[in-house]
């Protein structure tokens, strides 16, 4: 299944997103009318062949019907014509993708990290991941913002936050992926960037806690106000821009995920509020990414002593250490803060 010498944006990822990216790439290319293929990897031999025979992923977008010009493959050496590398895997799994990935792409090939997460531990981004790895021949870049997977590999029209560790880079890269339906602002700023797209996850487990409890849209919206207001000090703590934050990859990002009923963060946290376990409700949901996120935000804003009412709240409910209704009311008796 070694794809064509014409392919050059390989997603790495054959999940809902990275499908729906693959979906992107196509149709960006076909809206410049380029002959540009694209590969879409699985690590999973049965999941490529299957995708291939099928030309949907029915475990994950079941319905939606793969673009002509994707590639599917199983093999490594499909990569190796690629110039544009997309890694559309969980943020657990980056490491060891890029490690094995690395062997066979180009030296100068552009790695984009589309996961939202932190490393465990050091509460690394995924381009920092990436550049701790990757040679300098490899450029890094990030791709975030408000975008559920589904309405995307539907062409719906979405805008999301490309950044680069130039704005030249992010603009080129930006221009491989724009169509009709789908656009890609360019940015400088990965910090911004990516700390919006994970950070986002830990206030909307926040909000579905609300939810399952019963509360209405009122504490929906004050959560989504004072989480940005967290995420912002967050953000800026760490080197990010105000102005990416206030953007799609921020505030954009924070409104879908605390709101459109898709979130796998939403749901588990609206299980948690409706009395299931830690356990179950995980179990259930698959990868929540905002669980580890919530944890190690947790720790890093102590140590540079930011104040984060709403992840120190979600952390310790995670942590074992407080219940469900203990949670909420630590946070509605804080003390109001002066203006």
């Amino acid at each position: 299944m070694k794809s064509e010498a014409a392919a050059t944006i390989a997603i790495i990822g054959a999940g809902a997103w990275g499908t729906a990216l693959a979906q992107v790439a196509a149709r960006a290319a076909q809206h410049r009318q380029s002959n540009r293929g694209i590969v879409l990897y699985s690590h999973r031999a049965e999941v490529a062949e299957e995708l291939s025979a099928s030309r949907q992923n029915r475990r994950y977008l079941d319905g939606i019907i793969l673009e002509p010009t994707i590639q599917i493959s199983h093999d490594l050496t499909s990569l190796d014509s690629a110039s544009t590398i997309v890694l559309a895997v969980p943020s657990d799994a980056i490491l060891a993708t890029v490690q094995k990935i690395l062997p066979h792409i180009r030296a100068e090939a552009i790695l984009v990290s589309a996961a939202k997460g932190l490393a465990a531990g050091s509460g690394a981004r995924m381009s920092e991941v990436i550049r701790q790895l990757a040679p300098p021949s490899h450029a890094v870049a990030a791709l975030s913002g408000p975008g559920f997977a589904r309405e995307v590999a539907m062409g719906q029209p979405t805008a999301v936050t490309l950044a680069a560790e130039t704005l030249a880079l992010a603009e080129s890269l930006g221009a491989e992926f724009a169509s009709r339906s789908f656009r890609p602002y360019p940015s400088d700023d990965l910090i911004g960037t990516e700390i919006g797209g994970v950070a986002k996850n830990v206030i909307a487990i926040a909000c579905g806690i609300a939810i399952g409890m019963g509360f209405g849209d009122n504490v929906r919206a004050a959560l989504i106000t004072r989480g940005l207001a967290e995420i912002t000090r967050y953000g800026l703590a760490l080197g990010g821009k105000a102005e990416t934050l206030a953007g799609l990859a921020g505030v954009g990002d924070l409104v879908l995920t605390c709101s459109g009923n898709q979130s796998r963060n939403l749901r588990f946290g609206m299980a948690l509020g409706q009395g299931r376990g830690l356990d179950s409700a995980e179990a259930e949901f698959g990868t929540v990414e905002g669980i580890k996120t919530a944890l190690t935000m947790a720790v890093q804003a102590r140590s540079l002593d930011i104040t984060m009412p709403i992840c120190d709240a979600v952390a310790t409910l995670l942590r074992g250490e407080i219940a469900v209704g203990d949670a909420v009311e630590s946070l509605l008796s804080r003390p109001i803060p002066k203006p």
